[in-house]
């Protein structure tokens, strides 16, 4: 499945587009070899199940491209090309018929297609290598060859995927450690929190029965203060009791003075 991918995906993609940029070389030399190279590659990839969406995106536009090189610099080829594209749209044609009439009893299997696209496309080639006396151009082990190549490729690419899956595993499992760590320390902070909230509420009570003594003793200071009035009114007032009593006390002492010194000088007199 990976190799198909791979062909599908990569290769038939980048020989359209080889194809394409050939036509416009102006090396005959090099646009030739690079020509029969393509004709090599697509013969080999006409061997391989090509779904109708990619023979319809990427195979029949390379072939086109190419078919148009191989009309000039190698006729022979160019017949072969020509039915290589004659047997896809052939393929194409009848997937779309299928699709129109699906009540159909009988549809050929899209393996079946390309087996018969294979076979007449291999005797073709084989036809036009006898009558051009090129011996060996599609020999077995170049094919195999390549095919390795492009197994070991896909292989190196899997490999390289593997390692960076791994990688990105091991991050993955950091970063997991990273958010676990993350919460347990948001979760301590969270009790933080909450005992700080808790010590703030009994914080605000204390503050509120302080602030309830400091009005009780702002109450007793005021009664204190009317009492101390009090107090000073009873003893101003007492202050003048004992000032008038100290006037009656000194007036009578006086008068007793008085009285004494008119009895002492009639005493005198009568002597």
């Amino acid at each position: 499945m990976k190799l198909l991918y791979f062909l599908h995906h990569v290769v038939l993609p980048r020989l359209a587009a080889m194809a394409l940029a050939n036509n416009s070389l102006t090396n005959e030399i090099k646009k030739t070899d690079v020509a029969l190279q393509l004709f090599e590659a697509y013969s080999a990839m006409s061997c391989c199940f090509i779904n109708d969406q990619l023979v319809q995106e990427a195979m029949l536009p390379g072939l086109r491209y190419l078919r148009q090189d191989l009309s000039q610099l190698a006729p022979e080829r160019e017949e072969v090309m020509s039915s290589m594209i004659k047997e896809y749209e052939a393929k194409l044609d009848a997937s779309k018929s299928l699709e129109r009439s699906p009540s159909q009893s009988v549809s050929p299997t899209p393996g079946g297609n390309t087996e018969d696209v294979r076979a007449r496309v291999m005797s073709k080639i084989k036809d036009t290598t006898s009558k051009a006396h090129i011996p060996n151009i599609f020999m077995l082990d170049k094919i195999v060859g390549t095919v390795d190549k492009i197994v070991s490729t896909v292989d190196k690419i899997v490999s390289t995927v593997d390692k960076i899956v791994g990688t990105v595993d091991k991050i993955v499992g950091t970063v997991d450690k990273i958010v676990s760590t993350v919460d347990k320390i948001v979760g301590t902070v969270d009790k933080i929190v909450g005992t700080v909230d808790k010590i703030v509420g009994t914080v605000d009570k204390i503050v509120s029965t302080v602030d309830k003594i400091v009005g009780t003793v702002d109450k007793i200071d005021s009664t204190v203060d009317k009492i101390v009035g009090t107090v000073d009114k009873i003893v101003g007032t007492v202050d003048k009791i004992v000032s008038t009593v100290d006037k009656i006390v000194a007036a009578d002492i006086v008068d007793n003075i008085v009285k004494r010194s008119q009895t002492f000088g009639n005493i005198s007199q009568s002597l």
